[in-house]
């Protein structure tokens, strides 16, 4: 895939992936803010602010902006994540002009009338309260307060009720201001296009943008002593947990072995955690890993859910695997697949075009460098034993291991006594 980046003169940035061969093109609005960035009275400013960006301009209403991308045949949404939020559009490539002029309206002219935004909190609070009914997700915001608590990592995305309920509407458009600038913009366009159009569309369509600098962050510091967590008592059918392993920052050089630890572990129903607790033991119906990376720290997390009388084995067999992939060398013929399948994965992810948009507007927007899929397989491949079980010495120790469990769980110390690795 060939990339293109372009700076315009008020320090917006664009990145390209011309993709000839698909008939649609996928425009997504990066901007460089998200939940780590907001004030503790402010927390869920940036999920509610993405919402209202959706409820009308001074040209169009809320009906009107989603009829001019669906009724062409796209289709429109946007996300909140901690570093960052991102609304997005994909249509057939004959109707860019107008998704163009949709998303750059969206941005230049939110009416943020008052009842809509009354509305709108009304909307988000049920949000939130549906969350907190779900302990498979919950259970996620939960391992994260064990994580980082007092930081805003630690905090739900969404807010609280408190803070949902006291965002005002100079909150909205004062947050707006200070962050949704140009310089902490990030347009990803992937499809097919007209390159020089692209480019003479979006300066035009996004010229309004103020140039500023860069929202900041509280750092995380690293303090943890020993294994910890949190159990929450609820009467549940089946028992979630989160095991919450401090890991490796986003550009850590070491990110490539953990991208294939991470298959290894519980990617997929090859790997060890499916095999060894839903395939063999049956305790699970569900049992994975997963990877989340910030600029300055990461987390490796194990989740599943199980019958309340199966929690401590499950626990226990999650931790033996830990340990028995930090003291054993993988097989060559497991790495080899493990490998193979991160590959792949990665090579069928690029033949979307929304797939290529996120991947080349998060890496410009987190790092500034855009790694071709060649290279990032090169990478891949690169991958020894010897960096599988140099990673797990480093991650799996006990003050890097963190739990949490939402169920109908009675004898909490026998959990909490063992949690702990060898």
């Amino acid at each position: 895939m060939r990339y293109k980046k372009i700076k315009f003169e008020n320090g917006l940035r664009l990145v390209t992936c011309p993709m000839s061969e698909m008939r649609s093109i996928t425009i997504g609005i990066w901007v460089g803010v998200g939940g780590r960035h907001e004030e503790d009275a402010l927390s869920g400013v940036s999920h509610f602010l993405e919402h209202m960006l959706f409820k009308g301009t001074q040209k169009r209403t809320a009906a009107q902006i989603s009829q001019a991308i669906e009724g062409v045949g796209g289709s429109m949404n946007a996300f909140t994540a901690e570093e960052s939020t991102c609304f997005y559009v994909k249509v057939m490539s004959d109707h860019f002009n107008q998704a163009i002029d949709v998303l750059a309206d969206m941005f230049h002219s939110p009416s943020f009338l008052p009842k809509d935004i009354d509305r709108e909190r009304r909307v988000i609070l049920e949000e939130f309260r549906m969350n907190i009914d779900q302990p498979s997700h919950y259970v996620f915001d939960l391992l994260r307060n064990v994580m980082w608590p007092r930081h805003p990592l630690g905090r739900m995305l969404i807010g609280t009720e408190k803070t949902i309920s006291n965002i005002q509407r100079k909150n909205l458009i004062d947050f707006k201001e200070r962050n949704y600038t140009a310089e902490n913009i990030v347009v990803a366009i992937a499809g097919r296009m007209d390159e020089k159009k692209v480019i003479d569309l979006v300066r035009k369509k996004f010229l309004f943008l103020q140039k500023s600098g860069f929202p900041g962050y509280l750092r995380v510091k690293d303090e943890q002593k020993t294994s910890q967590g949190e159990i929450l008592h609820k009467k549940t059918e089946q028992t979630h947990f989160c095991i919450g392993v401090r890991a490796l920052e986003r550009d850590h050089p070491d990110r490539f072995a953990l991208r294939v630890l991470n298959a290894i572990l519980g990617e997929n129903m090859s790997s060890r955690l499916f095999q060894e607790i839903r395939e063999k033991l049956g305790l699970s119906y569900d049992i994975n890993s997963s990877v989340e990376r910030f600029s300055d720290t990461g987390v490796l997390i194990v989740s599943g859910g199980v019958d309340i009388r199966h929690l401590p084995q499950a626990i226990e067999k999650t931790l033996k695997e830990l340990e028995k992939i930090k003291k054993k060398m993988v097989p060559k013929r497991e790495l080899e697949m493990a490998k193979e399948y991160c590959v792949g994965q990665m090579s069928l992810a690029v033949e979307k075009t929304s797939s290529q948009m996120v991947y080349i507007g998060e890496s410009e927007l987190s790092s500034g460098e855009i790694l071709s899929i060649d290279e990032m397989i090169r990478r891949v491949r690169k991958v020894t034993a010897e960096d599988i079980q140099r990673v797990s010495k480093e991650l799996f120790v006990n003050h890097r291991l963190n739990l949490a469990v939402i169920g109908p769980v009675d004898r909490k110390e026998r959990i909490k006594n063992l949690f702990h690795l060898n």
